[in-house]
């Protein structure tokens, strides 16, 4: 008897496991928010429909690929990696405010949440990505003729990406408007996208 009840708890077990995978697995699915899963190298290994939606791409054309090369704009490489070496040594969640690349090209300010997945004993398997489309980007929309705009070559319509190697993504317009302004006397580096 003390056997079968043994057995019989580990088939409620195993059920109450496979009921909470699935569940976790529906939720993924359903989700509005992209989500990707990658194992070490950086290869992926779940790719839910809002991925596929957001950024153009078909699960069954990226598993096994690598997401950097998919969707990490070459200039924000070193960002992406950045990233992924604080969350394999800190083992901890990350967030980043970026930019990614869809299928066909286009940029898009997203912000990027970078989450350990660990196997049932603990050992970090892979990264769990959360990407969310943002559309509020600082665009160039009136240029004074003769002013520091004009002079600095920019034009109606550029995206302004950074104000002195600081992402605009999420920024206030006022703050953005103060930073581009600056202090009398100062220089500001601007990042610039021109479509």
């Amino acid at each position: 008897t003390a056997v079968l009840n043994q057995r019989l708890a580990e088939g409620r077990r195993r059920e109450r496991d496979w009921s909470e995978r699935s569940r976790l697995a529906s939720m993924v699915a359903e989700s509005g928010e992209a989500i990707v899963g990658t194992n070490l190298n950086g290869e992926v290994t779940d790719w839910n429909p809002a991925a596929e939606q957001l950024f153009g791409y078909k699960a069954s054309e990226v598993l096994g690929r690598r997401l950097e090369s998919l969707i990490v704009p070459a200039h924000l490489v070193p960002e992406w990696d950045d990233a992924l070496r604080q969350v394999f040594q800190s083992n901890s969640c990350m967030k980043l405010v970026t930019r990614r690349r869809s299928r066909d090209g286009r940029l898009m300010d997203m912000e990027v949440n970078l989450s350990p997945i660990r196997s049932e004993t603990g050992t970090l398997v892979g990264i769990g990505t959360t990407f969310t489309w943002s559309d509020d980007r600082l665009v160039i929309d009136q240029i004074t003729p003769g002013g520091p705009a004009d002079v600095g070559g920019l034009q109606i319509g550029d995206h302004i990406e950074r104000i002195d190697g600081r992402s605009t993504v999420s920024m206030p317009l006022s703050a953005a408007s103060a930073r581009v302004r600056g202090e009398a006397g100062t220089q500001v580096t601007l990042t610039i996208e021109r479509d």
